[in-house]
């Protein structure tokens, strides 16, 4: 017996470690194979890793080898090269309801069995877990988007967030304003800086714009800066707030967009020339044929980083029409802006048709959002049930049921659309 144990224990030292014949063999593949991949040249490298589906595994496979990070990954072109591979990707797009409540009522999503797996409609909970411990029912709020960037206020606090990266900033208290909170929006840096001078875990500013409405119709706006971590006062202006939806979208170009109905007019706010004390404002005229008051439902939206508006409105008591134009504007000679005084700017007619709604109360009909990556869809309520409209085909998808005791319309119903990004924006 004992002589047994020990002839079993010497084969099997030396076998290097009790794996036998076949254990030095596999050992041997092991170190040909990694000898194999360390002799690639950085340009293969590079090739091959932004190849991986997301910013997530390339960073991870970087990570493996020092010479990986330092030759590949961590430069420049890497991110340039992976974010060009995956332009053409159309990124998965969810709509984030602004909140669970609408009037003090809950909110409930019904979803087909066919889109249970990636809800394309859904809160901000059950879009971002990570967020879940981070929101305070009943008193959080999702106030503005820009790109993979989300602005909240939780009590009287404001954060930015990144759901993909999982950071979270708060704010510090900005000064008091008069009246009540009337627009926010959050826009990073414009796009129109090179992609080769980023570096994977360099950081993006933004800007944070609230602007308070008050009894004697003078509005006062507060623009935070990242860089500096400071608020800015800006002037006040007269008649600067429109009744109606208070969308503000944030455009590539670094500006912050949102429609004044009463003045007939989209106002074009650059925050960052802003705190610069730079020429900043703008306000750019409507196309002809928009309807003022209820008759033509208005909504602002993004498509391809640039603005494009819609304007819904019935024809008839069978017939409503949507009407969908984007902004064109030519800034050569200028900075580059549509805030530039040389910047001219027309408004083509991308789509018109017309939908028989015969069944449809006017004011039980919405435009939520425009598709921001495809000029053909958008997305509509209509009699509590969302649809993925295709203005092209004229068909329609139901994506989604909403569910409440609140009996009213619901035109304060806000959404989000919100695309993952190629690369994620760092704060």
């Amino acid at each position: 017996m004992d002589r047994s144990g020990s002839s079993s224990s010497s084969s099997s030292s030396s076998d290097g470690g009790g794996g036998g014949g076949e254990g030095r063999c596999l050992w041997k593949i092991i170190k040909i194979e990694n000898s194999m991949i360390s002799t690639l040249p950085d340009d293969l490298l590079k090739e091959i890793l932004i190849r991986l589906p997301d910013l997530k595994s390339s960073i991870r496979c970087g990570l493996v080898c020092k010479r990986w990070w330092s030759s590949t990954v961590s430069r420049p072109d890497f991110v340039a090269g992976f974010m060009e591979h995956h332009r053409s990707k159309v990124p998965p797009l969810r709509l984030v309801l602004r909140d669970n409540f609408i009037h003090g009522n809950t909110i409930h999503i019904n979803l087909p069995l066919r889109l249970s797996l990636y809800p394309p409609l859904a809160t901000v909970a059950d879009s971002f877990p990570s967020l879940k411990r981070f929101l305070v029912p009943d008193s959080s709020d999702l106030i503005a988007a820009s790109r993979d960037l989300l602005l909240f206020s939780v009590f009287s606090s404001y954060y930015v967030c990144n759901p993909l990266t999982g950071q979270r900033f708060r704010l510090p208290g900005p000064p008091r304003m008069s009246g009540h909170l009337a627009y926010s929006g959050l826009v990073s840096e414009p796009n129109n800086n090179n992609n080769n001078n980023r570096r994977v875990g360099s950081f993006s500013r933004y800007r944070v714009m609230l602007m308070y409405y008050s009894r004697n119709t003078l509005t006062y706006t507060t623009i935070f800066c990242s860089e500096t971590g400071q608020w800015i006062r800006l002037g006040e202006y007269d008649r600067f707030v429109s009744l109606g939806n208070g969308d503000v979208v944030a455009g590539n170009d670094g500006v912050l967009y949102w429609i004044h109905s009463g003045l007939q007019r989209l106002i074009a706010l650059d925050p960052f020339k802003a705190v610069d004390g730079a020429r900043a404002l703008r306000f750019i005229e409507l196309p002809g044929g928009f309807l003022t008051g209820i008759r033509g439902q208005l909504r602002v939206g993004l498509f391809q980083g640039r603005p494009r508006v819609s304007q819904l409105s019935r024809v008839d008591s069978r017939n409503l029409c949507l009407e969908v134009w984007d902004l064109i504007y030519d800034a050569d000679g200028d900075d580059g802006s549509v805030i530039g005084a040389k910047a001219s700017t027309s408004w083509p007619l991308v789509h018109k048709v017309e939908f028989e709604a015969a069944d449809v109360e006017w004011m039980s009909v919405f435009v939520l959002a425009l598709h921001p990556s495809d000029s053909d869809q958008i997305f509509m309520l209509r009699n509590r049930n969302v649809y993925q409209v295709n203005l092209e085909t004229k068909t329609q998808v139901r994506i989604a049921e909403i569910h409440s005791y609140y009996k009213g319309k619901m035109p304060d119903l806000s959404i989000f659309p919100y695309a993952h990004p190629e690369w994620p924006t760092l704060i």
